[in-house]
């Protein structure tokens, strides 16, 4: 599921383990939680990695499901801003390439440096401010698709679609296969 929520939804989970106890009993979780607490919080800290801001349209409106993309980066689902134009990626220090899109809009492109933010607690913050263009050069993915199945072809134009289902059911099948050969 945690793949599947971060792929499909941009919703970011996870499960830890900390004892080879499935169900520890009460008594053991005030010692379990004292003996794991600074790592937990450190690792809760890393949230802050990366980037975040807003998308506004060429007349400064935040703008929802604009496509926030990182280049050299390629995601199944293309990374969109929400109701209130809001985005965020978890990035690594350095330098990156940012496209964004939204349709009547031309795509925008900049680079930014991208500092470590977890001991400010906050990620960067960088809003993208879009300019209306007079050219049909970009037409939305949501137009193609709501299930992600697309390409984007800023360029060209157009979303095709594709199955990537088929992709994932081959990469699950031989993780399957390989997990029945190591047992």
């Amino acid at each position: 599921m945690q793949d599947y929520n971060y792929v499909w939804a941009q919703c970011l989970e996870l499960t830890l383990e900390l004892s080879c106890c499935k169900f520890p009993h009460w008594k053991e979780l005030p010692a379990l939680w004292m003996d794991n607490k600074k790592a937990l919080l450190a690792y809760i800290q890393q949230v802050h990695l990366g980037i975040k801001g807003q998308v506004f349209d060429g007349s400064g409106t935040p703008v929802q499901k604009a496509v926030v993309e990182v280049e050299g980066r390629r995601n199944m689902c293309p990374f969109r801003t929400n109701q209130y134009g809001e985005y965020y990626r978890l990035l690594l220090p350095g330098t990156y390439t940012f496209r964004v899109m939204y349709p009547g809009h031309e795509v925008l492109t900049e680079t930014l440096s991208i500092p470590y933010g977890p001991d400010q607690y906050s990620a960067m913050k960088h809003n993208f401010m879009l300019r209306r263009t007079t050219s049909a050069t970009f037409h939305s993915p949501a137009d193609a698709s709501s299930s992600c199945n697309y390409t984007l072809h800023p360029k060209g134009g157009s979303a095709t679609t594709r199955s990537t289902w088929s992709g994932l059911t081959v990469g699950f099948g031989l993780v399957t296969l390989l997990q029945s050969l190591i047992e």
